[in-house]
C-alpha cells in the first residue's frame, strides 16, 4: 500500500518542461513528493482497485476515491486528485461509518479514525461564536435601556430589565464552551 507524502510544486526546468508537457503544450504544474517523486509518474505506483485518499498536513482526509471511476477505465483512479499540499495514500476498506463532509476523519498512516480532538475544537470554536452572538443582542438591550436611564427617559420597569440582562450576561460568563453541548442559560423572555 501506498503512502506518497507532501506534495508541493516545484520550480520547473526545460528538463521537466519537456517530461510534462501534454500534446497541447500545456504543461500542469508539477508536484513533487517529500522523498523525490513526482506526481505525475506516481499513477502507475497505486493499485487499480485499492481505496485512495487525499489528506493535509494534519492527517485529515480531504478526499476520497472509494468507486472506480468509469472515465478513467472502471478503475479506483488515483489520478481523480490533484495534491497540492497533500498526501496521498491507498486503503483497503473505509471505516463503515465513513464520511468526507465532516472533516472529522484523520489518517495516522496506517489508521483511518474520527479525530475526538478535531470534534472537540470545532465544537468550542461553534460555541464561542454563539456566546459572542448571545452576549451581543444581551449587551445591545442593555445598552439600549442603559442609554435611556442615563438620558433620563426610562420606562416603568427598565430598572428590572437591566437586572434581569446582567444577571443573564454573568451566566454567559460561566458557561462551558469545551463541552459539544452547552448549557446555555435561558435569556431573559423580552429577549426572544
Amino acid at each position: 500500500m501506498n503512502n506518497i507524502k507532501s506534495f508541493k510544486p516545484v520550480n520547473l526546468t526545460k528538463e521537466l518542461l519537456d517530461k510534462f508537457k501534454n500534446s497541447d503544450g500545456y504543461t500542469p504544474l508539477i508536484l513533487q513528493s517529500q522523498d523525490g517523486k513526482y506526481w505525475h509518474d506516481c499513477y502507475d505506483l497505486f493499485s487499480s482497485d485499492t481505496i485512495k485518499i487525499m489528506y493535509d498536513n494534519d492527517g485529515v482526509i480531504r478526499s476520497v476515491v472509494d468507486a472506480p471511476v468509469p472515465s478513467r477505465g472502471g478503475i479506483y483512479a488515483v489520478s481523480m486528485f490533484y495534491p497540492l499540499n497533500m498526501s496521498v495514500a491507498e486503503v483497503d476498506v473505509l471505516p463503515d461509518e465513513f464520511e468526507l463532509e465532516s472533516g472529522e476523519w484523520v489518517y495516522d498512516g496506517q489508521t483511518i479514525f474520527k479525530s475526538l480532538k478535531l470534534i472537540a475544537d470545532r465544537s468550542k470554536i461553534a460555541n464561542v461564536a454563539e456566546l459572542y452572538h448571545l452576549s451581543g443582542r444581551a449587551s445591545s438591550y442593555l445598552l439600549m435601556l442603559q442609554s435611556s436611564e442615563s438620558s433620563g427617559t426610562t420606562q416603568a420597569g427598565d430598572g428590572n430589565l437591566i437586572l434581569e440582562l446582567q444577571q443573564y450576561l454573568a451566566e454567559l460568563r460561566y458557561v462551558d464552551l469545551t463541552l459539544q453541548v452547552p448549557s446555555w442559560p435561558t435569556a431573559p423572555s423580552f429577549m426572544c
